[in-house]
């Protein structure tokens, strides 16, 4: 939606050059705006997204209360309820993720990683979060206008990137409510900026920081939640699938729109609009540095953050 926003937006005032001065002859302005269907299906999602975590979080926790109950070995505790011996187990010291000798970890056969490579994370991961917040103000991908629609309005290619997209959006449906278009803004930069670098950070704490079990479990699980709402791939995917569909989603919004004015410009105009044979209007994407950036920063992000986090519940499946 955000994407479709910015390409159906634009306006031009064609002046009259007649004996009498310069008037205004003619004014074009075109947006697009998220009708009351756009914002149900938002809402909608955010309300599921909200309930899974929260009956996952139920879950976990009555299983966590069944596994943690009072159990009979038998000997050297205190006697407990019901006049059964129980065990004093004390609790698990502090120890970070990183240092911790996996039973089974990918190659890993109850052996731990060296300094080398768990450093070797920390960097990638740093390297990631570099790339996704510089990537973020690179320009990602272009719209292109052709057809005499796009000949009319002159500078036909515009640059996006993550950030400008975020900033243009007022601008570019101003008879949208503010309030709308606010929640669109931070809902977009939420997802596609703030929260992939705040799970880049949150598994890292988990990598580095030496914990309880009892802290791992908590960070693990804020891990996964971030990870649910991170939606920097979905944001790429959606930018690569839009250099084919783009023009035909554009095409199906004006529909019929342009037959009659598509024939009066080839019989009678033609010889004055180069992009005739475009029609009224073609929309194209084409991608910028900016994309490759995000993109290798996004992979190294799945690879590396995954691999945290299968690494936490490894090592918590073991305790």
């Amino acid at each position: 939606m955000q994407m479709m926003t910015a390409a159906f937006a634009f306006e031009k005032t064609v002046q009259s050059t007649a004996a009498s001065g310069e008037t205004e002859l003619l004014y074009v302005r075109v947006e697009t705006s998220p009708q009351v269907g756009m914002v149900t299906f938002l809402l909608a999602t955010c309300l599921s997204m909200i309930s899974s975590h929260l009956l996952l979080a139920m879950h976990r926790s009555a299983a966590a209360s069944s596994t943690n109950a009072v159990v009979d070995v038998g000997w050297g505790g205190s006697d407990g309820p019901d006049g059964l011996d129980t065990a004093l187990v004390a609790a698990p010291l502090a120890a970070a993720l990183r240092s911790h000798t996996f039973d089974r970890l990918l190659c890993l056969r109850g052996k731990r990683l060296s300094g080398l490579a768990q450093l070797f994370v920390l960097l990638v991961l740093g390297l990631a979060a570099a790339g996704v917040a510089i990537g973020s103000f690179m320009y990602s991908f272009d719209i292109i206008l052709s057809g005499y629609a796009g000949e009319l309005l002159g500078d036909t290619t515009t640059p996006y990137s993550i950030v400008s997209l975020i900033k243009d959006l007022p601008d570019a449906t101003p008879t949208t409510p503010a309030a709308i278009i606010y929640a669109f803004q931070a809902v977009f930069g939420l997802i596609c900026l703030v929260i992939p670098l705040a799970w880049l950070l949150q598994v890292a704490v988990l990598w580095a920081v030496p914990m309880s079990p009892s802290w791992q479990r908590r960070m693990r699980s804020f891990a996964e939640v971030l990870h649910a709402w991170s939606c920097l791939d979905v944001f790429l995917l959606t930018v690569l699938v839009s250099l084919l569909e783009l023009n035909q989603f554009a095409a199906f919004i004006i529909g019929g729109e342009c037959d009659g004015l598509n024939k009066l410009v080839s019989q009678y105009l033609g010889y004055m609009v180069t992009d005739s044979d475009d029609g009224c209007l073609q929309v194209n994407t084409a991608f910028e540095p900016g994309y490759v950036v995000l993109f290798l920063a996004s992979f190294f992000c799945m690879c590396v953050g995954h691999f945290i986090m299968f690494a936490a519940n490894a090592a918590l499946g073991a305790q």
